[in-house]
């Protein structure tokens, strides 16, 4: 499909010059016959996406990203089909292939809107609040609705997985001695709980969340990019909502909670800490947008109320 080079494993002369994958982007949607009547690439992300009409967008893959792929076709094929009783858009599956030399491919359809992070600065506070709930209510709908075969045995393997590199890793991206000394004793304390494993998107973040302006108000529109979709504690999803977009704001917080069917207590506030440290994307000093967060906290304990009021 396309030369891989492996020192360039998210594809960036590719990305840099889209012109080099245009024809194949094309030649993809003619064989199955999807129409193409634009060409405009998405820089982000470590896949080659483009839209290549106002009704289709197609994802290319190289070949170590094979696990992208996967997750991304099996979660459209468990949340497209709650597309009609939603209130925002899911892309649908139009085609998908592996080719001989390893490349993958997803072409699905293109759900209106753009990125919320490109809105959020000029959006409202009571707005924000009436879109942190929006989001809080599609995430418990998605929850409840989207079956999924698994025992939580797996959840529990990737928590202990997580656990024992959590503080290499945040060591490795060089936070502040007392946040990396105090990790195990404080997931020391993450107890073992009951739960009905859900299809975790881990996306509900202001990258992959998209709104639409109405009237002088954004409400949510679509939902998009589900490559890293897998199965566990429902808990694990709230965290990039209450950390990208919350940014410490207890009305922020509570209104995502708020829609999910939640409220802020000690035991959730300290779970939402100890399963972001776990993360497998967990990195702080990118991902809270709480400025200044280092100066006012000395502890986990600390840090967890400033982040989950």
């Amino acid at each position: 499909m396309l030369p891989f080079d492996s020192s360039e494993p998210l594809a960036l002369n590719l990305k840099k010059n889209p012109d080099l994958w245009k024809e194949v982007a094309f030649n993809l949607c003619r064989k199955h016959k999807i129409r193409t009547s634009e060409f405009t690439p998405f820089s982000s992300g470590s896949a080659l996406v483009a839209a290549v009409s106002d009704k289709a967008v197609i994802k290319i893959l190289q070949p170590p990203c094979r696990g992208e792929w996967n997750a991304e076709q099996w979660a459209l094929s468990k949340i497209s089909p709650l597309s009609n009783n939603l209130s925002i858009e899911i892309p649908k599956l139009l085609a998908a292939e592996i080719d001989e030399s390893g490349w993958s491919y997803i072409i699905m359809s293109r759900v209106p809107g753009i990125q919320l992070d490109q809105a959020w600065q000029s959006i409202t506070q009571e707005n924000r609040m009436t879109l942190m709930n929006e989001i809080g209510r599609l995430m418990a709908f998605v929850h409840q609705k989207s079956l999924v075969d698994n025992h939580p045995e797996s959840w529990n393997s990737f928590l202990s997985t997580q656990k024992e590199k959590c503080q290499e890793r945040h060591r490795q991206l060089k936070m502040p001695d007392w946040f990396v000394e105090e990790i195990p004793e404080y997931l020391g304390k993450l107890s073992t709980i009951n739960f009905r494993p859900v299809l975790l998107t881990g996306e509900y973040t202001p990258f992959n969340l998209l709104v639409t302006e109405v009237n002088s108000h954004w409400k949510l529109t679509g939902m998009i990019d589900f490559a890293d979709a897998f199965v566990g504690d429902p808990e694990y999803d709230l965290i990039g909502p209450g950390v990208f977009l919350g940014g410490g704001d207890s009305e922020l917080i509570n209104s995502l909670l708020e829609g999910y069917g939640l409220k802020m207590n000690p035991r959730l506030r300290h779970r939402l800490m100890s399963l972001h440290l776990l993360h497998r994307f967990s990195n702080f000093e990118k991902q809270i947008s709480l400025q200044g967060w280092e100066l006012k906290a000395s502890s986990l304990e600390e840090l967890a109320t400033l982040l989950s009021p």
